[in-house]
């Protein structure tokens, strides 16, 4: 096992006790709300920082273990075939005409949507100058 296995499993390790205080904090946010009237806001903040904490490590660990639900595990799945057919299809962010053809109905919904609320282009624009 090398050194950066070993550091990572002790990180594991050490974070596996943040669930308790997690916890904690998540259900003291009720009574110091509704008891104290203060703190509710810090304990919420605190819990979903170390939420955040313990998710980064769980997902590192998982996925060093090989058991992380992965972004291709569906496309394992595919015959050879299917990759190939796949990259030949046009990209929105790539085209310019994918780009421009969805620039096109993205402005034309909008102006469809001001229309239906009585609003004209000029009286938006007007607004937005404001």
């Amino acid at each position: 096992m090398g050194r950066l296995d070993r550091i990572l499993q002790a990180i594991t390790a050490a974070s596996l006790v943040l669930v308790l205080p997690i916890s904690l904090l998540l259900y003291l946010q009720w009574p110091l709300r509704d008891l104290l009237q203060a703190y509710s806001r810090e304990a919420n903040d605190l819990a979903q920082w170390l939420f955040a904490l313990y998710v980064s490590v769980a997902v590192t660990y998982a996925t060093r273990m090989g058991t992380h639900l992965a972004a291709n595990s569906l496309a394992r799945k595919y015959s050879p075939a299917t990759p190939a057919w796949l990259s030949r299809l046009p990209r929105p962010d790539t085209d310019p005409t994918m780009r421009d053809r969805a620039s096109r109905v993205a402005r034309y919904r909008l102006h469809r949507q001001r229309l239906r609320s009585g609003s004209s282009l000029a009286q938006h624009d007007r607004a937005r100058t404001r």
